[in-house]
């Protein structure tokens, strides 16, 4: 455990980063400001969540080139930056006066110049300082974003209840800002490269693959499409989830209080997850994972209320694990030379699944009338994708480059 013992304040520093990063802070606290700006400004439940999708491709736009500066100059330059920026934007949002357009260019410009506050460099700076507990590394860093779903919907509720959606947005600004010190003093770039027993590390002599074989080797293809095809059905399903709820019989308040078994499988996805990934083949965690989204979409295909919960968590557990086994993996089977780049294309793929993903499972709603087909598609698809991982064949082995 030496890695967790000089690295715990990384770890913290990461964990609260992602729980008050772009990629939960404004993700997971739009639904709780949908009801006032609905009622304040007139805007549609279909409007307001534009700004999501504006967000999500800002990501998809932004990312790759993310994980390219942090391979060349480390982490911390972009998260310092971005958090201040991505503050700025935010309080903005607290002066909202009707204008559509402006929600969706504050979140365009919250996703791009906020960029730094996303997952992917907190894992590049955790990336070259743990190796032998790096899956349980990535899961406790990336467990903020599930702190996040679980307690913004209900901090948010009796702030905005209380003293309204537009000091509800300056709070959060000010929360955000909150974690500046603490990646001031706790990441830096060369102590994340040379701490325990890892070597120095420049871009050219840490072992693995360069961004340009990797994309010509079939690994990073069948890992990519395994997770563009689970995107494609499980974002849209978490969407719909109360209303599918709704569908299979449960009332209004039951449907609402099972949905948040999401955010407790999400978490427990995170540390569990990254402990197996320690201790087994990635490629077996992952088609478990898979295995596991399969088997709740049968339980609420079959319409049974009282697997209602278990189901539910089962969608929020592999939810949870996705980000944790693509950063995993990527490393692993790629090595670090570029890992932060190959990591950001690969969520780059899997969010533009993510961002289809809505459109994909209200359309069969809409043309079948129930979510039966939805719950039929995402299994079939759980079954595609472990077939791909599984392809991937065990972790390759990687030289450092000679002459360093």
């Amino acid at each position: 455990m030496n890695e967790f013992r000089s690295g715990w304040r990384l770890l913290l520093a990461g964990l609260l980063g992602n729980a008050l990063g772009v990629g939960a802070i404004l993700f997971y606290s739009m639904s709780s400001f949908m009801v006032p700006l609905e009622q304040e400004f007139g805007w549609t439940r279909t409007e307001m969540g534009g700004a999501i999708s504006c967000l999500m491709f800002g990501w998809i736009l932004v990312m790759p080139l993310l994980g390219r500066i942090c391979d060349r100059y480390g982490p911390r330059k972009p998260i310092l930056i971005s958090i201040p920026l991505l503050a700025l934007f935010m309080a903005g949002l607290s002066r909202l006066q009707g204008e559509l357009m402006l929600l969706y260019g504050l979140f365009t410009a919250s996703a791009v110049f906020g960029s730094g506050t996303l997952g992917v460099t907190y894992i590049a700076a955790v990336s070259k300082r743990f190796d032998r507990h790096r899956g349980l590394a990535y899961g406790i860093t990336l467990a903020g974003t599930g702190i996040s779903a679980f307690v913004l919907p209900i901090v948010l509720n009796e702030l905005i209840g209380d003293y309204g959606w537009r000091v509800a947005w300056l709070v959060l600004a000010g929360v955000v800002l909150c974690q500046f010190p603490i990646v001031w003093l706790w990441i830096r770039d060369k102590d994340a490269a040379t701490a325990g027993t890892m070597p120095a590390a420049t871009p050219d002599s840490v072992a693995g693959l360069s961004l340009g074989e990797v994309l010509r080797v079939r690994a990073f293809w069948l890992l990519s499409s395994a997770f563009l095809l689970v995107a494609l059905v499980m974002a849209g399903l978490l969407i719909n989830l109360i209303p599918l709820l709704r569908e299979i019989g449960l009332s209004p308040q039951a449907a609402a209080s099972t949905s948040a078994g999401v955010g407790i499988g999400l978490l427990f996805a995170r540390v569990a997850v990254g402990f197996l990934l320690d201790r087994f083949q990635a490629r077996y965690v992952a088609v478990a994972a898979f295995g596991v989204a399969a088997l709740g979409c049968l339980l609420l295909a079959g319409q049974r209320t009282e697997f209602a919960t278990f189901a539910v968590f089962a969608l929020g557990f592999t939810s949870g694990a996705e980000l944790d086994l693509l950063a995993y993996m990527s490393a692993r089977y790629f090595g670090l030379r570029a890992h932060a780049t190959v990591y950001s294309i690969g969520l780059s793929i899997f969010y533009f699944g993510a961002v289809l993903a809505p459109l994909l499972v209200g359309g069969l709603y809409d043309y079948v009338g129930d979510y039966t087909l939805a719950l039929e598609l995402t299994i079939l698809c759980c079954i595609a994708a472990s077939v791909l991982i599984l392809l991937m064949g065990p972790y390759p082995r990687f030289e450092p480059p000679t002459g360093h």
